[in-house]
């Protein structure tokens, strides 16, 4: 042990709590009737919990945010320490990698999962989906809470994934989604290193603008091609050790 501490930034942090509101266009904590209607937002909110935060930083050696979020909210912060920052991609270990699946005049299947609806911008996702479905071109599953095992199974039996639309950065689900040979669509912010050469299809919390990706992704689903696995080898905990 070389007595040294790392301060993760992650889930409903304080600072970026904070700091989004005021920096971003958009975020999961815009609306104020979703941070009511949430008690552990309340309790982030607090000033105890902003100097806490702020304290335990200052004694780390250095910070690792989880997002680009958690990244750029720490640096617009007054905290001393915020120099010593290390971004590192989330791994994930890709031992199956498998191209996207179609077959002959099969309808691609579109995936949502509902977790934490106001905090990923399920609203949104459901009212453009809800436009592509009248359409007929595509098969939609949407999927509440259910066992993470469980979800990887509905994740091999789709084609595109719609993840999130409310951040600024995609995490696991959408990797996992790529992984798997999914077209994913998730947010992100298009000008940062980390997501150059993304293969995941931008989406961000305006209806006609997710409607116009989903039909993007069918169009990239019967056109086979679309291939993620160059991607997803700057997510290799390989390459990011090394």
């Amino acid at each position: 042990r070389n007595k040294k501490l790392f301060f993760l930034a992650s889930g409903t942090d304080p600072i970026y709590f904070h700091y989004s509101r005021k920096i971003f266009e958009y975020s999961p904590f815009h609306n104020d009737r979703n941070i009511i209607e949430t008690p552990s937002y309340s309790k982030i909110r607090s000033k105890r919990a902003f100097i806490v935060c702020k304290r335990l930083i200052n004694e780390s050696n250095a910070l690792i945010p989880i997002t680009f979020e958690y990244s750029f909210c720490y640096k617009q912060s007054d905290i001393k320490n915020i120099a010593n920052i290390i971004e590192i991609p989330n791994p994930i270990i890709n031992k199956e990698f498998k191209n996207t699946r179609t077959k002959e005049n099969k309808l691609p299947v579109i995936l949502h999962g509902i977790t934490r609806q106001a905090f990923k911008g399920s609203s949104y996702i459901l009212d453009a989906l809800n436009k592509v479905k009248e359409e007929g071109n595509c098969k939609i599953k949407i999927i509440d809470r259910i066992p993470y095992e469980q979800w990887l199974k509905e994740l091999d039996s789709a084609d595109i994934l719609i993840d999130q639309c409310l951040t600024e950065s995609y995490g696991m689900n959408a990797l996992i989604g790529l992984e798997k040979g999914l077209i994913v669509l998730s947010a992100y912010q298009r000008n940062h290193e980390l997501y150059k050469n993304t293969p995941v299809i931008r989406i961000k919390p305006d209806v006609h603008y997710i409607y116009k990706a989903i039909h993007k992704s069918i169009n990239i689903y019967h056109s086979k091609k679309y291939n993620a696995e160059e991607y997803l080898l700057n997510h290799s905990p390989n390459k990011i050790a090394n």
